[in-house]
């Protein structure tokens, strides 16, 4: 099979386990490690719940990154503690792949804002996502039907507040 100078996909898939402390986690295999990151479920699922992929790298510093739409080399430990400008995320076991929220938190740093945007993006396109499945779901096929042709005319395929983020 000639994959025409593009790199295979490969398919890395998470896998729920149970830590040493008797709580829920996923661990999940990053590129350019043989160790995979780990995180609670709960956080894991909110990362789901928000289409992030899970599809991620390590840097070289050893951070996780994932990409998300245009976003390239989005920090995952940013993403959870949703970080701002001037802020950064300490990992008190100083191990980057370990992002367990009991493992981190916020400290004064350098960083930006496209994190937490993005975060703050996803949420809300993730909330009218669901709140459109809900309006939706007591309509017959044919009101359906109309109901998201007129979704489409109005937002043009796209995110209906496209205004709001960093400029």
């Amino acid at each position: 099979m000639a994959t025409h100078g593009k790199r295979p996909r490969v398919i890395r898939r998470p896998t729920p386990a149970i830590d040493r402390d008797g709580r829920n986690i996923v661990l999940v295999p990053v590129a350019n490690s043989d160790q995979p990151a780990k995180l609670f479920r709960e956080t894991f699922e909110r990362l789901l719940w928000l289409r992030l992929t899970v599809n991620w790298s390590v840097t070289k510093s050893g951070h996780v990154r994932l990409r998300h739409g245009r976003e390239s080399g989005l920090c995952v430990g940013r993403l959870i503690m949703e970080a701002r400008t001037g802020q950064g995320v300490r990992y008190i076991d100083r191990n980057p792949l370990n992002l367990r929220l009991d493992n981190m938190h916020l400290k004064p740093g350098k960083g930006s804002d496209k994190e937490y945007w993005a975060v703050s993006l996803a949420h809300n396109s993730a909330w009218h996502r669901e709140q459109r499945e809900k309006r939706l779901a007591g309509l017959g096929e044919l009101d359906r039907l109309l109901a998201e042709e007129e979704d489409e005319e109005l937002h043009h395929g796209q995110w209906p507040h496209s205004d709001i983020g960093p400029q």
